[in-house]
C-alpha cells in the first residue's frame, strides 16, 4: 500500500475522524490505513448507527466514515440524524454498494462523500481532506453513476435557467471537483469560480455544496439554445 508523505503537513489542520462499521476487522484496517497521514486523527469507533450517534455527540469529529449496513440503526438513518443534530460533522459513506438505486438513496440522505471500500488509502485520505474543506467527493465509479443519472430522462426538468458556463460549473461540482480544480480547468481565477458557484446556489436555492450535488442528481438538465432551462 503506497504511503504519501505530506511535506506541508504542518500547515494542514488536524481532521478528527470517527469510523463506524459493524466489522471490527474493517475498522482496524481503516484505522491502520489512515495512520500514515499526519493530518488525520482517528478519535473513535462505533459498531452500529446508534453508537455512532453517541460517539459523535461526545467527540465532535469533523468527519464520520459510515458504513450503510449496520445493526440497530443503518448508515442512512444515522446520516439524516447527524445532518440535523450535528451539522458540524460531515458524513462520508464508506461502502461496497455501487448499485444505482443505493447510490441515489445515499446521496439524497445528505452525505458529503461516497467512497467504495476497495478504494486506496490515498483516495480515502483525499476524500476526507476534500470534504473537510467543504467540497463533495465521490469515487470515480460513483461519479459515473451520478453523471449517467443526471443526463438521463428519469427526472423532471428543473424550474430554473442556467447559463452554459453555470451548467459547466455545476457539472464539475457534481463530479466532486474542488474550486481550484474547476478554476484550473477553465483557466479562470478561484474568485471567479466562487462567484459562479454562488450564482448557481442562489438560482436553485442551495445552501451548500451538498445541496448543489443533490440538485444535480435529482434533476434532468437539458440544453436549449445555449441555455439550460425547465
Amino acid at each position: 500500500m503506497p504511503r504519501v508523505k505530506n511535506k506541508s503537513a504542518k500547515n494542514v489542520p488536524t481532521i478528527k475522524v470517527l469510523i463506524a462499521d459493524d466489522h471490527r476487522i474493517v475498522r482496524e484496517g481503516i484505522r491502520s490505513s489512515l495512520s500514515h497521514y499526519p493530518f488525520i486523527k482517528i478519535v473513535g469507533e462505533a459498531a452500529d448507527g446508534r453508537e455512532a450517534l453517541r460517539k459523535i455527540e461526545a467527540l465532535s469529529p469533523d468527519i464520520a466514515l459510515l458504513d450503510i449496513d449496520m445493526p440497530k440503526m443503518d448508515g442512512l438513518r444515522a446520516t439524516e440524524i447527524i445532518n440535523k443534530k450535528f451539522p458540524r460533522t460531515k458524513v462520508i459513506t464508506l461502502t461496497m454498494h455501487e448499485n444505482k438505486d443505493y447510490v441515489l438513496l445515499i446521496v439524497r440522505a445528505g452525505v458529503k462523500g461516497y467512497v467504495l471500500k476497495d478504494t486506496s488509502s490515498d483516495q480515502l485520505a483525499r476524500a476526507i481532506k476534500c470534504v473537510h474543506q467543504g467540497n463533495a467527493f465521490f469515487s470515480p465509479a460513483i461519479s459515473r453513476i451520478l453523471q449517467e443519472y443526471i443526463h438521463s430522462d428519469e427526472r423532471p426538468k428543473p424550474r430554473v435557467t442556467l447559463s452554459d458556463r453555470e451548467m459547466e460549473i455545476l457539472g464539475c461540482i457534481s463530479r466532486g471537483k474542488t474550486t481550484k480544480e474547476i478554476a484550473d480547468q477553465f483557466k479562470l481565477s478561484i474568485r471567479t469560480i466562487e462567484t459562479y458557484r454562488a450564482r448557481v446556489r442562489r438560482k436553485i436555492g442551495a445552501r451548500n455544496t451538498a445541496e448543489l450535488m443533490k440538485f444535480a442528481v435529482e434533476n434532468n438538465l437539458h440544453k436549449d439554445n445555449g441555455r439550460f432551462s425547465a
